[in-house]
């Protein structure tokens, strides 16, 4: 998930791959990037495995409900992307409010609300874990930096008591320039994992749609951490 300025939710399925509604994989290698803004406007990236996975034409027709809003941006690359809107009877979402914020702290790590003890013991109770970090994806837009969270779930976790700080690996993301509304550009997006920890470090490992190219990288960030 997204949040915008606060008030801006947007969501992507970062774990969507081509599957033929259940009845078998899909002809083309690829995942299935949605992104899905609260007022209705969606994109989808699909980052083929490899060039003999990509189609030769990429469809345009999706029937008289869909609504392309540009052409596929990048489509010479392995990694095409479009944004649209769809005339659907409904359109709704569905959320979980049994999350709850253990511990918030800033990029050097000072602790704003809650405690690493409690994020601690809830993770040693088995715990599910979601870790909001604030302005990761800044460097991708030249303009004006828009404060956002990515707010993504953890996997394996780590606690290093000789160090002071707990850490988790995320799953993957998709990482997008911050806007109102976040849609799909040439080089405004990527994807791949982060490392959080409660000190404030943010360890990136980051690939290039458009070539493949993986880029590593450490920073600072303020971060909520939840637990269910």
């Amino acid at each position: 998930m997204y949040l915008l300025e606060g008030d801006w939710p947007a969501g992507l399925t970062a774990l969507r791959f081509p599957a033929d509604a259940g009845l078998g994989f899909g002809g083309a290698a690829s995942m299935s990037f949605f992104m899905y803004n609260w007022n209705g406007q969606f994109g989808i990236a699909r980052p083929y495995f490899t060039a003999a996975d990509k189609p030769t034409i990429l469809p345009t027709d999706y029937g008289p409900n869909y609504h392309v809003i540009g052409m596929f941006v990048d489509s010479h690359t392995l990694s095409p992307s479009h944004n649209a809107t769809y005339a659907f009877e409904q359109y709704g979402w569905l959320v979980r409010d049994d999350w709850r914020e253990v511990m918030s702290h800033d990029a050097d790590g000072n602790v704003v609300r809650g405690s690493l003890n409690a994020l601690v013991n809830a993770f040693r109770a088995g715990a599910s874990v979601k870790v909001a970090v604030r302005d990761l994806c800044n460097g991708l837009t030249s303009k004006a930096p828009m404060h956002h969270e990515i707010i993504v779930e953890l996997g394996s976790m780590y606690y290093h008591r000789d160090k002071g700080f707990h850490s988790g690996e995320s799953f993957p993301l998709v990482r997008i320039a911050p806007a109102k509304p976040p849609s799909y550009a040439a080089s405004n997006w990527n994807f791949g994992w982060v490392l959080p920890r409660t000190d404030g470090f943010v360890h990136q490992l980051i690939i290039d749609p458009a070539t493949r190219a993986v880029s590593r990288t450490v920073g600072r960030h303020s971060m909520r951490w939840m637990v269910r």
